[in-house]
């Protein structure tokens, strides 16, 4: 089965199951990169910068309203064998604050693949569910099908914008600035919110998909 067929499949069957799921994170996030933690590891780990848009976006594909509330990666090769598993790196979210957040993380070396998406979607204030993506959907046996990306050590590395699509069903997409000018003037936006950041050499190397973006490079 494709993976687009499958996410039909899988959203329809979460829904009805979670309609009435209070909301929560079921995975802590990933902590946040601190100023020591980058000092004494920038050169043996991989720092990966990335813009999250968790706000509510209205007329969802067929939905009154949807959020992303949650993405995550496993480190490859994948050791995890189950669902309920936590990945390896995971950002959790909510509707209300700016457009996009930036987030950094420090990894250790390699790929990641997608492993988790979580999307609450609503129909009315009563009738709310969750469009959930999970490891048995989007890994065949130890393939990845949603995506990659790769980080290297000492290397600060872009990896996207990710929001919704909604032209068919709330999706997953990874956006990603348009041209140099732009990812300049983002990367300098960065250097304010995270001064302790090592990014004169920033690679832009988008998380790569063939189902929830576009390749593109600069």
């Amino acid at each position: 089965m494709k993976l687009k067929s499958l996410v039909v499949f899988v959203a329809a069957l979460f829904l009805s199951a979670c309609a009435q799921e209070m909301v929560k994170h079921k995975y802590n996030a990933t902590a946040a990169i601190t100023k020591p933690q980058y000092t004494e590891n920038s050169n043996t780990m991989g720092t990966v910068l990335l813009a999250v848009n968790w706000n509510r976006y209205w007329g969802c594909g067929g939905y009154e309203n949807a959020e992303l509330r949650s993405i995550g990666f496993d480190h490859m090769p994948n050791k995890h064998t189950t669902n309920e598993q936590a990945p390896d790196f995971i950002l959790n979210g909510s509707a209300g604050g700016p457009d996009f957040i930036v987030y950094s993380s420090m990894l250790e070396p390699g790929s990641y693949a997608i492993s988790r998406i979580k999307i609450k979607v609503a129909q009315s204030m009563s009738d709310v569910g969750y469009l959930t993506l999970e490891r048995s959907s989007l890994f065949n046996s130890d393939t990845p099908l949603g995506g990659e990306f790769n980080i290297s050590a000492g290397e600060v590395v872009y990896i996207g914008h990710f929001g919704l699509d909604c032209a068919t069903k709330p999706m997953l997409w990874r956006y990603h600035k348009e041209d140099k000018k732009a990812f300049n003037e983002f990367v300098e936006k960065t250097k304010i919110y995270i001064p302790y950041l090592n990014l004169s050499n920033v690679q832009f190397r988008l998380f790569q998909t063939n189902e929830f973006g576009h390749d593109f490079s600069l």
